[in-house]
């Protein structure tokens, strides 16, 4: 990342330090849907209903993280981020933050997941990776929606109709890269659902680099 990028980024973590009601509300809402899957289950739960409701959770939470990404920049901030910096430079900085966030929410409902409904997870450094890779993803593909929903003045509602459809083929990949590392099966038998992961994470930040400048100049 250049040096503007960076510069931007910080800037981002600055303003989320400043306002951590929208960690702390998303972590809130994590531990919350694991307790209740905790209630409901009492531990007694198989390999892939715990997969599966780990990463619905997961979703749920990196589309409340997205809406929230272009909320505060009105139009004055863009006027002045539009005569300092490139466009590309913008969504960088944002894929980044996102992505940090996101990841450190995945790590942290994972914890308390594990901790209250146990880990079947056979591989860890395999489903670790999937999580970094899908959450990496998912904001990718969701900060240019939440972009998109910004300068349209669309509802988070309709982000969330807008961005289904586009990220299943990311979730799909990621839920059944997680599926074999519960199974324990080796880097070798699953390197081909990582090679789709990683390359829909690379289609996923070329379209946001190559779309994100015609939105921002519209």
């Amino acid at each position: 990342m250049t040096a503007p990028t960076l510069h931007l980024l910080k800037h981002y973590l600055k303003l989320e330090y400043k306002s951590k009601a929208t960690i702390s509300g998303l972590i809130i809402y994590a531990a919350a849907s694991v307790f209740i899957c905790n209630l409901v289950f009492n531990q007694s739960i198989n390999s892939a209903t715990w997969n599966a409701l780990l990463w619905i959770i997961l979703l749920f939470i990196c589309m409340n993280a997205s809406v929230k990404s272009f909320n505060h920049e009105n139009s004055y901030r863009f006027l002045l981020y539009y005569q300092l910096v490139a466009p590309n430079t913008i969504i960088k900085a944002k894929i980044v933050h996102s992505t940090a966030i996101m990841v450190l929410l995945a790590l942290v409902t994972l914890g308390c997941y594990s901790f209250m409904l146990g880990n079947p997870v056979n591989n860890n450094v395999l489903y670790i990776t999937t999580l970094v890779l899908g959450c990496f993803g998912l904001a990718t593909t969701l900060t240019l929606i939440a972009a998109l929903s910004s300068k349209a003045g669309i509802g988070p509602g309709m982000m969330a109709v807008l961005g289904f459809p586009v990220i299943i083929p990311q979730l799909m990949a990621s839920i059944k890269l997680s599926k074999m590392a519960m199974d324990g099966l080796d880097w070798s038998v699953s390197y081909r659902y990582l090679i789709i992961l990683i390359a829909l994470n690379i289609i996923s930040v070329s379209l946001s680099l190559i779309l994100f400048p015609f939105i921002w100049k519209d």
